[in-house]
């Protein structure tokens, strides 16, 4: 009986003669069309477009615990500093009330220069201030820390980590905002709820995490302030303006009188009466 034309069967190119002695026929392998590709790329778009929201927030949540590591390394180093100077916190040019001048909103500051010191003695060559001063007695001997991995402003580690090792006449900004309570300079005096160091708020720049803050406690606690109505940002200057402020931000004490409220998203509007902007 003949093969039917029909009945072959499929064999790779060289493969193995059929019965009939000939060479078995050689099925076309199908390429990818345009259409293909296009449906294909759409669905890697899509997949990217759900998980790169929860992947960029993973990320975040750990600079976020980074920041807050740098931080309590920063309030231990404040602590050992209280105790080898009659439980003082180091002072600032910007507290400094007898020069007549008062800028907290500048405290973000390590070191000073001529153009912002007003009196504040040299240390190493250099006007160290605030939480600069605990780099400068080497309490702290990574100045890194004063850095927070969130941070998205012009003040990153990376512009400064060489100023930190030469002393001269320029101003070095850190990532986080030193205050001193206006009631007292002793730690031990403090409420144990009293916020110390926190996010920089000297500008929407300075703000790290935008929805929040790492707040040091006076109590060396580090806790995290939520702000998810962005409340805290939106009051905050939108430019940078350079040097010592001529006036104090109106309304600044308030955001440490919050801070220190753990209000955790129960503030009030800017500007609503007894909100952010509120002054003291």
């Amino acid at each position: 009986m003949g093969v039917s034309e029909n009945r072959w069967r499929w064999v790779r190119p060289g493969g193995v003669a059929d019965s009939a002695g000939g060479r078995g026929r050689v099925r076309a392998v199908r390429g990818f069309s345009l259409v293909d590709i296009l449906v294909s790329l759409g669905v890697i778009a899509v997949l990217m477009a759900i998980l790169l929201p929860s992947l960029s927030a993973a990320q975040e949540a750990a600079r976020r615990i980074k920041c807050a590591s740098n931080m309590r390394q920063v309030g231990m180093s404040t602590q050992m500093y209280a105790y080898d100077n009659r439980d003082r916190v180091p002072p600032s040019v910007f507290e400094n009330s007898d020069a007549g001048k008062r800028a907290p909103e500048e405290m973000i500051f390590a070191r000073v220069s001529s153009g912002q010191r007003t009196t504040m003695r040299a240390v190493g060559g250099a006007a160290w201030d605030g939480l600069g001063i605990l780099a400068a007695k080497e309490y702290v001997t990574q100045p890194e820390i004063f850095y927070c991995p969130s941070h998205k402003g012009a003040h990153t580690w990376t512009r400064y980590a060489g100023a930190w090792k030469t002393p001269m006449d320029e101003a070095i900004a850190s990532n986080f905002h030193y205050r001193i309570p206006g009631n007292t300079r002793q730690l031990s005096k403090m409420t144990p709820y009293t916020t110390l160091v926190a996010d920089g708020m000297r500008t929407q720049d300075d703000y790290n995490h935008v929805v929040g803050n790492n707040m040091l406690k006076a109590d060396m606690s580090v806790s995290w302030f939520s702000d998810s109505r962005r409340l805290i940002w939106s009051s905050l200057r939108g430019e940078l303006i350079p040097g010592m402020s001529e006036d104090p931000v109106p309304g600044f004490d308030r955001l440490w009188d919050v801070l220190d409220s753990d209000g955790n998203d129960g503030l009030r509007a800017p500007g609503g009466g007894g909100g952010v902007n509120a002054g003291r």
